[in-house]
């Protein structure tokens, strides 16, 4: 059969097998005007993403079509809150703000540099930015409701992405430029200790580190992050255990759950975006903790 092109088969990886579904794989569910940057879903299940180059936060209807949600220049980080608000980190004008469901904007923290950030589901907001220039300048604060942003991690290097785990008793955290990621344990009035470089992802041998863009994190406790190799899940053990590579093996800028039952894993890459099915489900940080498994480090 040398003739016949080289077929799909099915990997006898036990990780692919428990994520992929036969006969399901990438395909392009929308196209936006620009470079689509960071992406949220709210806990309708409803995508939305970020256009860096016009300034604007586009809502992805059920039929593929992009619609315009809010205007917001200098967007970075976003995340959904249980209520339906849209958290948004606007490091160039030193802000976090706030778009209810009707497009409404209202600032609720200033004088932070944060890029990236992850709402509970107590509304509690985890803010993670730099402060000054120094090459050990990231801090993460935490902004409870009513409150100023409060630091409850700083000496450590810039964070590109931030998110909790399941159960809400760890926080995860990528470094810019560099293959680890940390972990840190959440205290129950919500400040962070035991930080510890637990992550290891896969990363190009000429580049200097994984280049994390955004974290996800699935219903069973594994992460999920963008990388310039792919989507890398990550397991309970901190190690990479699979690779889902786009179409062209395209670098994704955004990802997220979505969909009515969250297991639907959507991808941006330049100006489109890529959607697939998948066995498991996304768990947004929104949502109500989730018990793990004794014995996968969630004691």
């Amino acid at each position: 059969n040398w003739r016949k092109p080289v077929a799909v088969g099915e990997s006898r990886s036990p990780v692919l097998q428990a994520l992929l579904l036969k006969g399901e794989d990438w395909r392009v569910i929308a196209s936006a005007p620009a470079a689509i940057g960071m992406m949220a879903c709210n806990p309708h299940g409803q995508v939305f993403f970020d256009v860096p180059s016009l300034g604007a936060i586009y809502r992805l209807t059920s039929r593929g079509k992009p619609l315009l949600f809010a205007k917001a220049a200098g967007c970075c980080g976003m995340a959904f809150g249980p209520g339906g608000r849209l958290y948004v980190a606007q490091p160039t004008r030193h802000q976090v703000i706030a778009i209810s469901t009707d497009g409404k904007v209202a600032v609720v923290a200033e004088s932070v540099d944060a890029s990236q950030l992850v709402v509970t589901h107590e509304h509690a907001i985890y803010l993670a930015g730099r402060v000054g220039h120094s090459a050990r300048n990231g801090v993460i604060w935490l902004m409870r409701p009513g409150h100023k942003p409060v630091v409850v991690a700083q000496g450590i290097k810039p964070i590109s992405g931030i998110m909790l785990r399941p159960n809400d008793r760890w926080l995860c955290a990528t470094r810019s430029h560099s293959h680890f990621g940390y972990i840190f344990k959440v205290r129950a009035d919500g400040t962070l200790l035991d930080r510890e470089p637990f992550y290891w992802f896969d990363h190009p041998p000429w580049a200097d580190g994984s280049d994390v863009r955004e974290l996800a994190a699935g219903h069973n406790g594994w992460l999920y992050a963008a990388t310039d190799l792919g989507v890398q899940v990550v397991q309970h053990s901190g190690r990479v255990a699979a690779i889902l590579t786009l179409p062209g093996r395209l670098q994704p800028t955004g990802m997220c759950f979505g969909g009515t039952t969250f297991n639907y894993l959507f991808v941006a890459s330049g100006g489109r975006i890529y959607v697939r099915k998948l066995k498991v489900r996304g768990a947004p940080s929104w949502h109500a903790p989730i018990a793990m498994p004794i014995g996968l480090g969630e004691a």
